[in-house]
């Protein structure tokens, strides 16, 4: 499996798809942990397998949407390897999650924005000169 991986990051890099075989790249350095640096036919990558995967990333405190997009990425790389012939769809990632979990809103509401934005800071230069750049930076 890690070697199929390693092919696809060049295969991925090579054809121009930066992002993309940079994930692949984050997959293979996780899952070649998981794995203690053991490489496993793609064969062997099943259910019980992509669960203990699950339970590892969980482990080591990774959250739920992380730990989705992991399983994604790796689920995309064996369906590959379906297309491709190398092995027969078991289905493996039917049992983990690879959903997209809600999480909070972590934004600054617009309010606190203008209350910021208006607030009087005569009496420090340099907290008014560090909002300056705050806003500096968000506008450009």
């Amino acid at each position: 499996m890690l070697d199929y991986l390693r092919k696809e990051i060049g295969l991925l890099h090579d054809s121009g798809q930066f992002s993309t075989s940079r994930n692949y790249l984050r997959i293979l350095n996780s899952f070649s942990s998981f794995l203690e640096n053991c490489d496993i036919p793609l064969t062997a990558l099943d259910s019980d397998t992509a669960c203990k995967y699950e339970k590892w990333l969980w482990g080591r405190r990774v959250s739920k949407n992380s730990s989705s997009f992991y399983m994604r990425i790796l689920r995309a790389a064996y369906n590959k390897a379906v297309q491709e012939q190398l092995v027969e769809q078991a289905f493996p990632f039917h049992e983990v999650y690879t959903g997209i979990a809600k999480t909070s809103k972590r934004a600054v509401s617009e309010k606190t924005i203008l209350k910021l934005q208006r607030l009087d800071l005569s009496y420090s230069l340099a907290l008014a000169l560090s909002r300056d750049f705050f806003f500096y930076r968000v506008v450009f």
